[in-house]
């Protein structure tokens, strides 16, 4: 990790994970400033951590179940959603703020979907908080997966819940499939690449989320508003 404190111009290093094949994301935890990191792939790299005096302190690790992207910050936890596309069904965690300093923390499952969790975000409609997470449509095997591996992608979805069921009833929002491409017809031997569907988030609190569909059947590149009265027709 690499950090800037005048604009870019000189970086020096934040901290070191030597252990890790990447780091998925870097996030800023908005009700303490707390520097969040996720990072995988394989169980032993699969972490979720805070930043603290240069090093990485662990919140939970050593699995599938802690491998995320994004994060999602709530008042009262934070939720992500399981990135492994070998597991048939990838659960939607939340980690009360209680537990974050314990030893052995015990995140609750609160849904599941069929596809990596990729992206994540929160709005405040009506003074309840929403949560949605975007999935991906993957195109192949996860190399650092297991040889018996078999990929479960089922779609790129964007799905949302809210403070009011404590994050326990998910509504889908919109679906797509992977664009067809000819290499996903006829690949020998995987030699030509191909790329996932994903959908990138953003949120407003006037205007509402915004989702943008990457490599997608339909919408592709286009930036669709979801309004708060969206949501608040599921409140």
């Amino acid at each position: 990790m690499l950090v800037s404190n005048d604009g870019g111009k000189t970086w020096t290093t934040a901290a070191t994970l030597p252990n890790v094949r990447h780091i998925h994301a870097v996030q800023t935890d908005p009700y303490t400033d707390d520097i969040w990191i996720t990072t995988g792939d394989r169980d032993e790299e699969c972490l979720i951590g805070r930043l603290q005096d240069g090093t990485i302190e662990i919140v939970g690790s050593g699995d599938q179940s802690w491998r995320a992207v994004e994060l999602a910050f709530t008042p009262t936890a934070v939720l992500w959603g399981v990135d492994s596309v070998y597991t048939e069904q990838k659960p939607i965690r939340a980690l009360s703020r209680a537990q974050f300093d314990t030893v052995d923390p015990e995140p609750e499952t609160v849904h599941e979907v069929s596809s990596s969790v990729y992206y994540a975000e929160t709005i405040a409609v009506d003074g309840e908080q929403w949560v949605l997470f975007s999935t991906a449509m993957e195109s192949g095997t996860d190399g650092t997966g297991p040889d018996t591996q078999t990929v479960h992608s089922d779609g790129a979805t964007v799905v949302a819940a809210s403070s009011s069921s404590e994050f326990t009833d998910w509504y889908e929002l919109a679906t797509y499939r992977k664009r067809t491409t000819p290499a996903d017809r006829w690949n020998p031997r995987g030699y030509v690449p191909t790329a996932n569907a994903y959908v990138f988030l953003a949120s407003d609190p006037e205007r509402g989320v915004f989702i943008n569909p990457y490599n997608t059947d339909r919408d592709d590149g286009i930036v669709r508003p979801v309004p708060t009265r969206a949501f608040a027709a599921h409140s």
